[in-house]
This record gives C-alpha cells, structure tokens and sequence, in this order.
C-alpha cells in the first residue's frame, strides 16, 4: 500500500493469508478484505479513542490516572509525582513492561492487584522506572496502553474492544477490531494468520529456517477465535485482556484511510524518518553500506519533508556490533541464536572516547553491554574534520539553513535505473537527485538555470544540463 497526499496510489496484496500445510493447493491468499493485526500500529487507533472520549468530555489528559481507575497510581519511586494519559501516550509515564504487560481471563486479575504495593501481583514493583519520575523521561512501553483502555473502561463502562467499535472502527466503516471472537462468523476466516518457521529442541521452540511454518496468532481454520474475557467480565478492571497495544486487526485500505483522515484533519502534519533504531541492524550494516554510501544516504534523509530522526551513532558511522552469546541481553537473540542474534548489536554503548575500557560512556568494570571493538576507531574524540560527524553536522546546518527541504512542497520522486530524484518547493525550488548504485550514473537537470548547493558535503556540480554522478554520487541544485 502507497499513500501519496492522503490518498491511496497503489494496493497489492501478495502471499497468503493462510498456509495449508498439508495441501497448498487449498491455501487462501490474501486480498483486499484480508484483515492483518496491525501489532503496535495498534496504538495509534487506541489514541484515536482516547482522543474521541476527551473531545467529548469524559477524559482530561492532564488529570491523575488514580482518579479515574478508582485506586492510587503512582511509581512509588516518585509518590508526589502523578501519572497522567498524556504521559502515557507519549511513553514518559515511567511505566516499563519488566512485570508483563497482559494478564489474561484465567488470572482474574484487577490492576489493582498489580499496582498496589502488596497487592498480589504487584512483586517488587519492577514495572515502575526508578531512573526518572513521571513526565521525565521517554521510554517505550507496552504496559501503559493496558491501563489507558482500563481508564477508557472506567469513564464508559463498556468493554475497551466494542468501546473501540463504536467510537472509531464503525463510524469509519471500518471492518476489524480488537477482538476477533466478537466478529461477525464470516470475518475470522478473513483474518491473517501469523506464522514462524521453529522446530522443538529439548522441548524447547527454536527458530528453524528450514522448517514448517508454524501458525503463532490468529488460525481460526478450524475453531473459532477463543473469547479473550469472560462473561460476567466487568470493565474498568483489566484492559490489557483486549491488548489496546496491539490487537486491532485491520485492512490495508482500512489504515489508509485512518491516515488519510488523520491527514485532511492535520494538513500541517508531516512524516518522521529514520534509518535505524534500537530494534533493527543499523542500516550501514544492513545494507551493505560503505562510507561513501553511507554519507550518500545521510544527505537522502536530510532532502525528505517532515522530521528526520537519527539513531545514537548513526552520525558517526556505527556499523551493526558483533555481541557473543555470552554477553546478549535480548531475549529473542537469546531464544532464537545464532540463526537470529537479537538487537543487542544495535545498543551497545556510544563510544566517545576511544582510549579507556568504557569509552567515556561509563566507568562500570561491566556495563550492560559490551563495548563493540569496531566502534572504537569511530568514537566522537577520533573523529577528524572530514569525518562521519563533521558530515552529518555540515548536512543539519545545511538543512536548517534551507527551509524548503523541511517544509517544503516534496513532488513525486522520479526513479531511473539507480537514480532517484525529487524537487523540494518553497521560498527556493531544490532539485535532488541520488544515485543508489556503485555504478556511475547520468542525471539530466530540470529545464532552466541551475545553482549548485551541497558541494561542501560532497555535492557533485550542477554543471550543463546533465551531471554525471559517481556511484553513489548525489546533487542538490536551486531554481536560479
């Protein structure tokens, strides 16, 4: 699915939606009433709701959770501080997912129990940040959108999932939700099924390439989706049994079409972009990316509307660190090494010094993942004037000096061979042109005059009305 000004410019759908694993032939593919769950995108939707019920006065963004979930909320490690729904859309509650983030119909479970101090699930009080106090400090969470469809209960007394439904998915005629067994008999079958391909080890599930797919979420070929809560279920008391956080299932066209209202609602609104994050390889590394490719792509991301957002060591060239097993803190590289060997390769510590065992990221004996030996040489104080720091400061200056690459009309991005080229319009006309390829590449200038910008990063001249780019040349010329 392509989105191009709010509206849909492509939709596909490939593969299937469920695998027979004993005939293909009977195999469903997927189509355009396939539903997919949406996993944290989730979140969005949920948000949606939250802001539906504020607009319509039953919720105060700024007002003390414990008001509305009927018990104190508060970290205990910050009792003055309150907790509040802002907070915990914006991931600075100081809620983390250590203690879980679901409990399901079997525990009848009433948060309370979970966060109350003595309460009987409330253990050592884990799920609360101990570094920050509420409003302080960002980190992604889980947990705190469980509690957000509680308070939804709370003010509604309706269940979090028809809640849902009624304030967004059926105004939008939208097919879906959080709760496939309260979908109409004929959608279940319509819903994508998730698969991993993993073999038992010691009676343990381990990631196998080569085996079966093994369905993880969502098979109802042959039994109905099992109810989530229980009859006599009563709301306010444990949202996380529909998973606000991740659960709502819906179409492709379906989330273009909350984008695209989100869009018509905040013309304003614009993208965020990023090339790594603390949950993938970093992209020098997935993609293969030497240094000269790497600054090509740097000067890519700074052309785009919208905000950019670089990862910790993106700016200085950090490639995805080598963690032995011994040393791993993710459980999923834990799990599934060495075929998958987690995302601890892309958190370990920053590098500021290259001379001491920390790298002037901490004086612990031990911290609490290694220093990668690689990222020594590219440490901040190692870094010389030309640079992949002195790159990525020369390219920010340059952006911020050039407003049309930020806010700027962005035209429809041309695509020839390796070479990709846009325009950025606004009190200046920007021409960008890359060529994504080791070979070298031809560009043709738009018609009229042309000054060249950008040669002090690297910018190839715009010369004549064709430029002839290296591999993984660029240029970026303005309207004379």
């Amino acid at each position: 699915l392509a989105v191009r000004h709010g509206k849909p410019v492509y939709q596909q759908q490939f593969g299937h939606r469920w695998i027979d694993p004993g005939d293909p032939a009977r195999s469903r593919p997927a189509d355009a009433r396939t539903l997919y769950r949406m996993a944290s995108i989730s979140k969005l939707v949920t948000t949606l709701g939250v802001l539906k019920l504020r607009e319509q006065g039953k919720l105060d963004l700024d007002r003390d959770v414990g008001d509305y979930l009927g018990f104190p909320f508060r970290n205990p490690n910050f009792p003055a501080v309150p907790v509040t729904l802002r907070m915990m859309l914006s991931h600075t509650s100081s809620l983390r997912d250590e203690a879980g983030y679901y409990w399901d119909a079997d525990s009848g479970v009433h948060l309370r129990e979970v966060f109350t101090p003595g309460g009987r699930l409330h253990g050592d009080g884990r799920m609360w940040a101990k570094n920050a106090p509420p409003g302080a400090f960002f980190q992604y969470a889980n947990l705190p959108w469980g509690v957000v469809g509680t308070v939804m209960e709370r003010v509604t007394g309706e269940r979090f999932d028809r809640l849902m439904r009624r304030l967004i998915l059926d105004p939008m005629g939208l097919p879906g939700g959080y709760h496939p067994a309260d979908f109409p008999p004929e959608v279940p079958a319509e819903v994508a099924t998730l698969y991993r391909k993993r073999k038992e080890v010691r009676g343990k599930e381990v990631w196998d390439p080569k085996g079966p797919w093994i369905p993880q979420v969502d098979d109802h070929s042959s039994r109905a989706p099992a109810p989530r809560a229980r009859p006599d279920y009563v709301p306010g008391t444990n949202g996380t049994l529909f998973g606000p956080q991740g659960n709502c299932r819906l179409t492709a066209e379906g989330l273009a079409d909350i984008f695209a209202r989100m869009l018509a609602a905040a013309p304003d609104a614009w993208p965020c972009w990023s090339y790594s994050n603390h949950d993938v390889v970093r992209h020098v590394t997935r993609w293969g990316l030497d240094d000269t490719a790497a600054r090509s792509y740097a000067v890519l991301l700074a052309c785009l509307r919208g905000s950019i957002c670089l990862y910790q060591g993106e700016e200085l060239g950090l490639p995805e660190a080598e963690v032995a097993y011994e040393d791993l803190q993710d459980p999923y590289g834990i799990q599934f090494w060495p075929e998958f060997k987690g995302r601890d390769g892309a958190r370990t510590p920053m590098p500021w010094v290259s001379d001491n065992a920390g790298a002037g990221f901490t004086t612990a004996a031990r911290p609490w993942l290694p220093v990668s030996p690689a990222h020594r040489p590219l440490a901040v104080a190692a870094q010389g004037r030309d640079g992949m720091l002195a790159h990525y400061t020369r390219l920010l200056t340059f952006r911020r000096a050039h407003p049309a690459l930020v806010t700027g009309e962005m035209s429809m991005v041309s695509v020839a061979g390796e070479v990709a080229s846009f325009t950025r319009s606004g009190a200046e006309r920007i021409f960008c042109a890359f060529n994504l390829g080791p070979d070298p590449a031809a560009v043709a200038l738009p018609d009229g005059g042309w000054d060249s910008l950008g040669t002090e990063f690297g910018g190839c001249a715009a010369d004549g009305n064709t430029v002839q780019l290296p591999g993984w040349g660029f240029v970026l010329a303005r309207k004379a």
